[in-house]
């Protein structure tokens, strides 16, 4: 324990000027105090009531933009799958992707947010008949979307497009021509009855809001009128004390209020107060704010490593990768950029395990670090589940190619399989670490579409 922080605070106490005061001062203190506790509380109740109407609306309204926008993607893929030059139509399906991968404005995470609420009956009617509808435009979306895949698939190398999960067809409809697919997918976008669930989504839902305003504001308003009342008291029981304080005021200010007008300056600057001088309760308040000071220093330490450090394999994270990027704008010298990428995780994790995938993790992790960061794991960057980054400064092309020997003779002997793609830049001015980073990416594409039919055979 800080010896500083248990030495016995001595000097005059500010009691011996506050008791009398104090006494005088009792009952009306206590009812103000009162009054402001009644205040606060139903402010704060006012302030969060405020706050989940606009939560909720939000939630409610996240259903129909989610809604609208997996519609209008939908349709202009189902329209128009692909343009002039026979490219398909990948921003629809971007777009489409990108909607799918919120879960939160899907109907079933929208009922389960809106839980948290007391909404009425009849708002929670209209909110599963929207859900209802939002649900079965979805299905028959993903229906067309698949109708009109199997004529124009998707195209490799959009990592994104998976999120869209796509049923499979029936007989009937993979017998059908391309021309009738198509047709038959169109139909189904522009039928009465996915334009009339789109008009319930949008009604509903509307309809719900206006309800649950309208019981908001009535609520809202009571509260308001009862926190103005309880205001002009407060303002009748402050003035009666103004009187009283003002004898008290200018020695409060000598003893108190001038030695905590120089703690604030200090403060600012985050310097340590004198806790030798000045009335006991300035004393008291210097130490605490200097072991705070401490103890805060020495949070940042343990906060920072804990943010910058992935706790499975204890090599950095990508926070800690945006943080060094910055620092490696400045640099001018040479560089590579390893990108790795673990091939085959979810064969054991689904095979033997988690605890055996998180294994694997951790031994990829091991050989990375020492055959490419000398066994400095903070060089390591662990970017998501299987992908690591590596980045050497100041390094030949030719050594870095030795690591790269070393590397993957010791895959053999690890037995662990590594998809890796590797740039060199002489100059980081003339090409940077973000290009570096595309480059790496795309080789290691490469090599893990070639090394992961190996694997899989071998496995």
């Amino acid at each position: 324990m800080d010896k500083n922080s248990t030495r016995k605070i001595n000097g005059v106490s500010l009691k011996t000027l506050y008791i009398p005061t104090a006494i005088i001062l009792a009952i009306l203190h206590i009812a103000i105090i009162a009054s402001i506790w009644s205040i606060n509380n139903r402010t704060t109740t006012l302030a969060e009531t405020n706050a989940k109407n606009g939560q909720r609306s939000s939630i409610l309204t996240s259903l129909i933009s989610g809604s609208s926008v997996l519609s209008a993607s939908a349709t202009t893929y189902v329209v128009m799958p692909n343009d002039e030059a026979g490219h398909i139509n990948i921003s629809a399906l971007m777009a489409y992707a990108k909607e799918m991968a919120e879960p939160s404005h899907r109907g079933d995470s929208i009922k389960q947010a809106v839980k948290q609420f007391d909404i009425s009956p009849r708002a929670q009617e209209l909110l599963d008949q929207a859900v209802e509808s939002s649900s079965r435009m979805l299905e028959t979306q993903n229906k067309a979307i698949a109708l009109v895949a199997s004529v124009y698939p998707f195209p490799e190398g959009f990592a994104e497009l998976k999120t869209i999960v796509l049923p499979e067809l029936s007989e009937s409809e993979k017998a059908m021509t391309d021309e009738e697919k198509l047709e038959t997918a169109k139909k189904m976008l522009f039928s009465n009855e996915f334009s009339e669930d789109k008009g319930i989504v949008s009604r509903n839902i509307g309809q719900c809001n206006g309800i649950l305003q309208e019981e908001s504001n009535k609520f809202t308003q009571s509260l308001g009128n009862s926190v103005n009342l309880i205001r002009i008291l407060l303002w009748v029981l402050t003035l009666s004390v103004v009187v009283v304080i003002s004898v008290v005021s200018t020695i409060s200010y000598r003893v108190l209020i001038k030695p905590l007008i120089l703690y604030s300056e200090l403060i600012k600057h985050d310097n340590y107060l004198n806790d030798k001088k000045g009335p006991r309760e300035t004393r008291l308040l210097a130490r605490s704010y200097n072991n705070a000071i401490k103890r805060r220093n020495s949070l940042e330490n343990i906060l920072r490593f804990a943010a910058e450090t992935d706790t499975l394999t204890t090599t950095a994270n990508r926070y800690a990768w945006e943080r060094d990027m910055v620092d490696m704008e400045s640099h001018t010298g040479s560089a590579a950029l390893l990108f790795f990428d673990l091939n085959l995780l979810k064969v054991t994790n689904d095979k033997k395990g988690h605890e055996e995938g998180d294994k694997l993790i951790v031994k990829t992790a091991d050989v990375i670090t020492e055959c490419f960061c000398n066994n400095n794991r903070k060089k390591c960057y662990r970017f998501g589940g299987d992908e690591f980054v590596v980045v050497i400064e100041n390094v030949s092309i030719e050594t870095v190619q030795d690591m790269i020997v070393r590397f993957v003779k010791m895959q053999e002997e690890k037995d662990i399989s590594v998809s890796y793609g590797f740039a060199y830049s002489e100059d980081l001015t003339v090409r940077t670490i973000p290009e570096l980073m595309k480059d790496a990416d795309r080789q290691m594409y490469i090599k893990k579409e070639e090394m992961h039919t190996l694997a899989k055979a071998n496995y």
